[in-house]
């Protein structure tokens, strides 16, 4: 498709009409019209191809190996300041492994679950925490409060 633009910009340029050029070529006046207008407005590059139409394709198997081990890495050592992966920051690094743009969050979502992977949430723990304490609560607290006694063994 290119090079057909390009020659039709040939042929133009030798002084043939756009009706003769659109025969030649076997595309519609307009078609070469609009050729015409785009290397007028954005140069000879307006008229690269664009690339294929339609859907992107899934990331190929090999790519999606070098994702999980980078995902394995851990988010610290991919950058990041925390120990927590969440659907953007995974999106980013299935961008920055495979060289494609960024996939949406929903078809992130969706490629880690074709890997195996699944949504977790980390433990809610306070940062500073009395082992002890809590030990204590559990034992003696705990079974105290809570409505289904336990049965001793004997």
């Amino acid at each position: 498709m290119e090079k057909r633009r390009i020659e039709a910009l040939a042929l133009l340029a030798e002084g043939i009409s756009q009706s003769e050029v659109s025969r030649r070529v076997g595309v519609s006046r307009q078609a070469v019209s609009k050729w015409v207008t785009a290397k007028r407005n954005g140069g000879v590059k307006a008229l690269a191809s664009r690339g294929k139409p339609g859907r992107k394709t899934a990331p190929t198997p090999a790519e999606m190996k070098k994702v999980e081990a980078a995902l394995l890495k851990g988010p610290v050592k991919n950058g990041y300041r925390n120990d927590l992966w969440t659907l953007r920051r995974v999106a980013e690094i299935i961008a920055r492994v495979t060289g494609r743009p960024r996939p949406s969050i929903s078809r992130t979502w969706g490629l880690l679950r074709t890997m195996g992977w699944s949504c977790q949430r980390p433990a809610r723990r306070a940062r500073q925490q009395d082992v002890e304490a809590v030990a204590e609560f559990r034992e003696r607290t705990w079974t105290a409060v809570k409505k289904t006694p336990e049965i001793s063994k004997n």
